[in-house]
């Protein structure tokens, strides 16, 4: 589990498994709780063939949770001194407010630093100008299938790739089809 989200959700588990025993858990026990934590779609690594590192947070999105993945990105990208590569999705069902928070959200992704931004249906496309007023590489897909093709002809070995949508973008078959194009590392 990844991300400041992913260490606090670690840390309420422990808590509430130590105070239910009313002792200190087992490390060896914690160790293998924790290599099987996590869901698909909800910021899970996936390491591909050629070194690149697919981020998965294809589960669903809001702003928040946007922010925070796109924090955990940019440091995996620092720590791996690799470039940073956002696919990030329409976020639906915010209402009156989803023009204001596509835009607040496309500021953040203008600061993220990343190489390449591929904005995916609807309202993502607010993501582009602010992306590519800050230099960055910034592209909008109507659809995950043209955001794949996209990204797979910019996509460099050992990139960090963040994906993050709504469930509604489908953004989980761009996922599949990055696997199946590069393959996954043994």
């Amino acid at each position: 589990m990844l991300g400041e989200a992913g260490a606090y959700a670690t840390l309420a588990a422990l808590a509430v498994g130590e105070w239910l025993s009313q002792a200190a858990l087992e490390p060896a026990l914690v160790s293998r709780a924790l290599s099987a934590a996590g869901e698909p779609g909800r910021l899970t690594p996936l390491e591909l063939a050629d070194g690149t590192l697919v981020l998965d947070d294809s589960y669903n999105s809001n702003p928040a949770s946007v922010r925070s993945s796109l924090d955990t990105a940019r440091e995996i990208a620092r720590a791996r001194s690799a470039r940073l590569v956002l696919v990030i999705g329409e976020m639906r069902e915010l209402g009156a407010l989803a023009a204001e928070q596509h835009d607040e959200v496309g500021g953040w992704l203008a600061e993220s630093g990343a190489a390449l931004l591929v904005a995916v249906m609807g309202d993502a496309a607010r993501f582009v100008d602010p992306a590519r007023n800050a230099g960055i590489d910034a592209h909008f897909a109507e659809n995950a299938e043209q955001a794949l093709a996209l990204l797979l002809s910019r996509l460099q070995p050992k990139d960090v790739v963040l994906v993050k949508a709504s469930r509604g973008v489908r953004a989980e078959r761009l996922v599949r089809g990055l696997v199946d194009a590069k393959g996954q590392a043994a």
